[in-house]
């Protein structure tokens, strides 16, 4: 099945990631330390180029998942949260949920990339 189109595709994607409720519909670059240069998504969210070139480039559902995830929290984070903040019935246990931007940008970017893949 192939999945629903974003309702805004950016014309250019090339070369750092995108999101469609980005103003111009395209990134922020900047250096804010030194020469490392760091790609936001919506402003908010640093991610590396060479990052996100290796996760763009995934041909699994889940290791782009996993991977953009780890790149948003980092595995530390991941370990101590869940998805929704819910308590967990087997051991009934309460978790932190993830931050809702940083969780609302990875299901965009995962869409692009559903949508792309297909093409």
């Amino acid at each position: 099945m192939k999945p629903e189109e974003p309702s805004e595709i950016p014309e250019q994607c090339e070369p750092a990631p995108w999101t469609p409720t980005h103003p111009n519909n395209s990134p922020s670059k900047s250096e804010p330390h030194g020469k490392i240069v760091v790609i936001d998504l919506q402003g908010e969210i640093p991610v590396r180029p060479e990052v996100w070139a290796k996760i763009k480039n995934n041909t699994r559902d889940s290791m782009f998942v996993k991977e953009l995830a780890v790149a948003f929290w980092g595995t530390d984070t991941l370990g101590e949260r869940s998805l929704t903040g819910k308590e967990c019935p087997t051991t009934k246990t309460t978790r932190q949920p993830l931050t809702p931007q940083k969780l609302s940008v990875l299901k965009v970017c995962f869409k692009q990339w559903l949508y792309e893949k297909d093409q």
